[in-house]
């Protein structure tokens, strides 16, 4: 009898851990793509968005090819440089364009632009996509969550329904979605002007609309998502991407944005967010 105590205790351990509704979240319908996380998890291979066509990085400097930074055991830079951003891109509107050329001048003095994920504030849409953790998605007919391992940011799609009249700008912005064939298709409007479109730190303005795909591939074993970004104030046309995931097996963690926020490589810390008003 102590024996099968103990398993039962070990059973609501481990819901708690999971998450109960992940767990028993209930299966999607017949004929529906099955994305849920029950026994899976989605995780980002690379950093940067791709075009979905070319396969090459968007924003990318010509002269100044991608390379994941790395750090030694003595908090040195193993690659030698910092990352720069084409600002030049022609689709980008004048603000936007300068903005990026800052980011860009800052790069070549080998000055390292924290990502928003890094000090702790929410990515957005596709934004939030950058950050190589663990993306739990929950499916039933009404609605698709996607829950983030880092800092447990949740994302609400709700299913087969039209956009509110006037929603309320927000980090995530408000999104619908419906099912094509074998796809996830979830369109978002309402986002608020705080967020990055991506890890180069390309700002948007508050007409954001993105529309996603999510697609199984190799027989469920990887994730494709392709977008298309849409904002009539910070591009000339709308422009696409992709990001790619793999699946991994295991139960979400507890992945809080540490409070001590040091970046050992630079000797400096990056801000925090702290909540001065409520934002409703």
């Amino acid at each position: 009898m102590r024996k099968l105590d103990w398993r039962l205790a070990a059973g609501i351990l481990t819901l708690a851990a999971c998450g109960a509704t992940a767990v028993l979240a209930a299966a999607p319908q017949a004929g529906i793509p099955d994305f849920s996380s029950a026994d899976k998890a989605w995780v980002r291979v690379g950093i940067p968005f791709l075009d979905p066509a070319t396969r090459k990085i968007i924003f990318e400097h010509p002269d100044y090819k991608f390379a994941t930074r790395e750090v030694d055991a003595k908090g040195r830079e193993s690659n030698g440089r910092v990352n720069v951003v084409e600002w030049r891109d022609p689709n980008f509107k004048p603000w936007v364009a300068e903005k990026m050329k800052a980011i860009a001048d800052e790069a070549l003095k080998d000055i390292i632009r924290p990502t928003p994920q890094a000090s702790c504030w929410p990515g957005g849409t596709p934004g939030q996509m950058i950050f190589n953790e663990p993306m739990f998605i929950l499916q039933t007919p009404e609605k698709v969550t996607l829950l983030y391992q880092r800092d447990h940011f949740v994302r609400h799609i709700y299913m087969n329904v039209p956009h509110s009249k006037n929603p309320k700008p927000s980090w995530f912005g408000e999104s619908v979605g419906r099912y094509e064939g074998d796809e996830l298709v979830v369109d978002t409007i309402g986002f608020n002007d705080k967020a990055d479109l991506d890890n180069w730190g390309t700002p948007h303005s508050d007409a954001l609309h993105v529309t996603e795909r999510y697609k199984m591939v190799e027989g469920g074993k990887g994730l494709h998502v392709t977008f298309t970004v849409e904002d009539s104030k910070a591009f000339n046309k709308p422009w696409n991407g992709v990001a790619i995931f793999r699946q991994v097996k295991g139960p979400i963690i507890e992945a809080a944005c540490a409070e001590n926020n040091f970046d050992f490589a630079e000797s400096k810390m990056y801000p925090i967010p702290q909540a001065t008003k409520v934002d409703f």
